[in-house]
């Protein structure tokens, strides 16, 4: 830092009569997004399966972490599945009979190729601005959070999927 024509170092500044005024540019960016993990997939005899996010040290986080230090108003997050398709690492070529869902008070929503809306914040007016917002995708619940949903014809095989994160913030 320099004040006054003199470079101060560390916490340490020169002693100065006047103002400091800091610049810095503001963002509404990630801070952590999961790599979402699930079960081997196998086949099934029921018509459709659900299957929750694994947990625990071998899942890593089921949360995304945004970091903001903007004073919007809203911004919402944002997820879509790149190309809509999930396909068999074990067995080119082949693509996963069913699909991501988010679950969210109940209804179930399509994860697919056009960006669906999973959570969106509002600052009310007596509200400080919150740096770091966590939103866990995880729940033990059956109609709540992201959930992969089988049907029936897939074969034994690890499926993986590119899911595209966003934010997107917007004036009041």
């Amino acid at each position: 830092m320099i004040v006054k024509d003199q470079v101060g170092s560390g916490e340490m500044i020169p002693m100065f009569d006047g103002h400091i005024f800091v610049e810095y540019e503001p963002k509404n960016t990630f801070a952590s997004v999961p790599d979402l993990r699930y079960r081997e997939i196998k086949p099934t005899s029921n018509n459709q399966r659900t299957h929750e996010l694994l947990t625990g040290s071998a899942a890593g986080s089921n949360k995304v972490t945004v970091f903001n230090t903007e004073e919007k108003d809203k911004w919402s997050l944002n997820l879509a599945l790149l190309d809509n398709e999930i396909k068999n690492e074990d067995k080119e070529g082949d693509l996963f009979l069913g699909g991501l869902v988010y679950y969210k008070q109940g209804q179930e929503i399509a994860i697919t190729g056009n960006a669906l809306t999973l959570e969106s914040y509002e600052k009310s007016p007596s509200d400080e601005v919150d740096l770091i917002k966590d939103i866990n995708l995880h729940s033990s619940k059956e109609d709540e959070g992201i959930r992969l949903k089988q049907r029936m014809g897939n074969s034994v095989g690890h499926y993986k999927g590119t899911l595209v994160w966003t934010l997107s913030d917007t004036p009041k």
